[in-house]
């Protein structure tokens, strides 16, 4: 890194040009330029770059943020929000009896009816948020399970309830004492430099995490050392060939999120590195299940330059049109599998 392209001061970012793609090593294309943080007011502007390999077409800041200074992005990051409660009992009954049915969890608190389970299923946008909550995990009885960037623990306090052994990591020292204080195991750190055994987790998760680390490829790699044979990646991330990307807001996406999204993916090549790494692929697609929040998020951003994370209160009419589009998304991945918002991968390391 050259002393032109580093910058020190504390309301700035330090960066380094990047103009070959970090995945294949093609050359880059300039896409987007002036891009800033539209909710959390992390400093600075900053243009994205494209692949110019077809079978791949990353994208990714370019300049990319200095690794040692990752950390002025999260200042005032959402995660370091509280979880979230469940309002209604009764709406936890049905979500158990579901996740009983389709992932095998047993001793849950849940309606004894077979019929919330089957019910679920006609309703594809709210059951791709519930395989969300749990990241699409099987049961696994005393299963061990790391959460990778946790977060404020909303996800391994799920499941610590649902019988998994749960510990959570975050290179965010402000998210991770909101998991203490909530009384989850998490750890603050360089993932790479927790020396986490190897041959150990039944399940490792990123839940959009792996749009925000530096090496996507080396987390992956390291990711299938720590697992048991047997175990998987589980992973969901922004997918760069989403509709509503495409056709809809480009530059006013919601996901493409800089500078807290460095890189983001589409399927193809998000599945290479993970085949790449050593894995088997169970399941790779796309879906649907956050399009109502993009949707109005991205008309509020056409609108707003500037939204507080507090501020954020979409009308409802925003709202309702959103779930008019999510269902639309949902019909077009019938005829395009990758043109949702978000994409899936779940794969094993092999025994």
């Amino acid at each position: 890194m050259s002393k032109q392209t580093a910058i020190e001061n504390k309301d700035s970012i330090g960066t380094h040009p990047l103009p070959e793609c970090p995945l294949c090593g093609s050359t880059g294309e300039t896409i987007h330029t002036g891009l800033f943080d539209r909710m959390y007011s992390a400093p600075g502007k900053w243009d994205m770059s494209k692949c110019s390999n077809s079978a791949c077409q990353m994208l990714w800041l370019n300049p990319m943020p200095n690794n040692d200074e990752l950390w002025k992005i999260y200042v005032e990051y959402y995660t370091h929000r509280s979880v979230g409660k469940y309002t209604f009992d009764f709406i936890r009954k049905i979500e158990n009896k579901y996740y009983e049915s389709a992932y095998g969890y047993k001793n849950l608190e849940k309606l004894n009816s077979l019929l919330p389970g089957f019910v679920v299923n006609l309703f594809p946008t709210e059951k791709a948020e519930l395989d969300f909550r749990i990241m699409g995990l099987d049961a696994c009885e005393s299963g061990k399970m790391l959460d990778i960037g946790c977060g404020n623990g909303h996800l391994i306090k799920r499941l610590a309830k649902m019988g998994w052994e749960v510990e959570g990591m975050d290179f965010d020292p402000m998210a991770v004492e909101y998991c203490k204080s909530q009384g989850l195991n998490a750890k603050s750190g360089d993932f790479f430099e927790l020396n986490y055994p190897s041959d150990y987790y039944d399940a490792v998760t990123l839940s959009h995490v792996i749009e925000h680390v530096p090496d996507p490829k080396k987390t992956i790699r390291e990711v299938f050392r720590i697992l048991k044979p047997g175990g998987k990646i589980v992973m969901e991330t922004p997918n760069s060939k989403s509709w509503m990307y495409t056709d809809l807001f480009q530059s006013e996406w919601l996901h493409l999120h800089p500078p807290a999204h460095i890189h983001v993916f589409n399927l193809s090549n998000l599945k290479q590195i993970v085949l790449e790494s050593g894995f088997e692929v169970e399941v790779a697609n796309s879906n649907v299940r956050n399009d109502a929040w993009v949707y109005a998020m991205g008309k509020m951003f056409q609108t707003n330059k500037q939204i507080t994370y507090e501020g954020v209160k979409p009308k409802k009419s925003l709202l309702i049109m959103g779930k008019v589009k999510q269902l639309l998304g949902w019909f077009k991945l019938g005829m395009d599998p990758e043109s949702g918002g978000e994409l899936y991968i779940k794969a094993i390391k092999p025994k």
